[in-house]
């Protein structure tokens, strides 16, 4: 069972809906950040995912690992809380990998969020949903 939420569909899972713009905007900022990894928030109103929220990688290996700058990250944060939205998950690439969580990916996976993993391997755009390590199986990706 769906019901209209936004600009999204509210699933009864409990996952969240992004519009395919979105989704090509993800696999845009994969390639304009490579041969580093991109990383960003992904932010909406309850489960459908309005736009993406582009952050600065400050991992001092970027070309294999993220880590957002916090103190963007807070700004970011506050932003959205303003505007009444919600930081609906997390979004970084693999440059050379699949579109799966590496170890470190799950090591620091924040439970409430889902976390989108754009690879560009084999130059392959590939976008899949995880909850921590289990993926979600679902078409999050929506025609507007």
């Amino acid at each position: 069972m769906a019901r209209r939420l936004g600009r999204g569909t509210q699933k009864s899972s409990g996952a969240w809906v992004m519009d395919r713009n979105l989704r090509r905007g993800l696999i845009e900022i994969a390639y304009d950040t490579s041969p580093h990894e991109a990383c960003g928030l992904i932010v909406g109103v309850g489960d459908a995912a309005w736009y993406l929220k582009r952050m600065r990688n400050v991992h001092p290996n970027p070309t294999n690992f993220f880590a957002m700058d916090p103190d963007e990250q807070l700004a970011v944060w506050e932003e959205v809380e303003s505007r009444r939205q919600q930081v609906l998950g997390y979004f970084h690439s693999h440059v050379n990998t699949p579109a799966e969580p590496s170890e470190t990916d799950l090591r620091w996976a924040v439970p409430a969020l889902l976390s989108v993993i754009v690879s560009l391997a084999d130059n392959k755009p590939d976008v899949r949903v995880w909850a921590g390590q289990i993926p979600y199986e679902g078409d999050i990706f929506r025609q507007r």
